[in-house]
């Protein structure tokens, strides 16, 4: 419409056409990942998962916790 704003992405010139999605996540996809940058990816998603384990462990103590002290 003539009364509507261009996009940020419009103005910047990142405008994608529709069908055009795809094929750039394609290349994105296809670029060489710099070892360095793979590896602290990975020790993330490690740290991710201990955290989430950690969590989750320290949730079933606290069930555990709460059973005991009710019973008592």
């Amino acid at each position: 419409m003539a009364g509507d704003k261009p996009s940020k992405a419009a103005e910047a010139g990142f405008a994608i056409a529709p069908g055009e999605l795809g094929d750039l996540l394609e290349q994105i996809e296809a670029e060489p990942v710099p070892e360095r940058l793979l590896a602290l990816a990975q020790e993330l998603q490690k740290a991710l998962a201990a955290r989430r384990l950690a969590a989750e462990a320290g949730a079933g103590e606290k069930v555990t916790k709460r059973r005991t002290e009710a019973r008592v």
